[in-house]
């Protein structure tokens, strides 16, 4: 392991951000051990010290770990109980109802059938686990929702008044056929 290569590991766990409270606070405190080592002492002494390269090893571990942890639970699917509540705060009328007729659930992902009218809505993200909308996807105005990259949608997408990262990331959906439609922002 070069001094070059220790770089490239900090910059790989530098800017993450994490959706628990709890775990940023973790990572920001593990983050800045890694820079003190790395300001404090040169390669050499780093390498040459068990204890101080034990130290650093297993700060890097713990943020990978962390790093880990929230990827699996941004992949997690949903239960049903939890889509339920989606609905619910998604502002639809009979919210179970709505999860039995046109939610689809497998062991590891959801499909969405029907269009779904997010128009203005109070919802950051969809369902974890959704990985199909057979239909169009109604997001505008909703300025804080965030999409997966796993995301296809066979109808248009309607996204005025959204975010211009995210109109560019459907844009490329929409590029990559992953949006079957137009993406509609006027």
């Amino acid at each position: 392991m070069g001094q070059n290569e220790i770089q490239q590991m900090i910059e790989q766990v530098s800017g993450q951000k994490f959706s628990d409270t709890e775990r940023q606070k973790q990572y920001e405190k593990l983050l800045t051990g890694l820079n003190l080592i790395v300001e404090k002492y040169t390669f050499d002494q780093i390498w040459e010290n068990v204890g101080l390269l034990e130290k650093f090893r297993q700060k890097l571990e713990a943020i990978m770990v962390l790093i880990k942890v929230e990827e699996q639970e941004k992949n997690r699917v949903w239960t049903k109980e939890e889509c339920v509540e989606w609905v619910d705060k998604a502002g639809f009328d009979e919210p179970e109802k709505v999860v039995n007729r046109r939610f689809y659930f497998e062991p590891d992902h959801i499909k969405i059938f029907g269009g779904l009218n997010l128009f203005d809505s109070r919802v950051e993200e969809l369902p974890g686990g959704v990985i199909e909308i057979t239909g169009f996807l109604d997001i505008q105005f909703n300025t804080k929702i965030h999409l997966s990259e796993r995301l296809e949608i066979t109808g248009d997408v309607f996204a005025k008044g959204c975010d211009p990262k995210l109109i560019a990331q459907l844009i490329r959906m929409k590029e990559s056929g992953r949006v079957g439609g137009e993406v509609v922002v006027i």
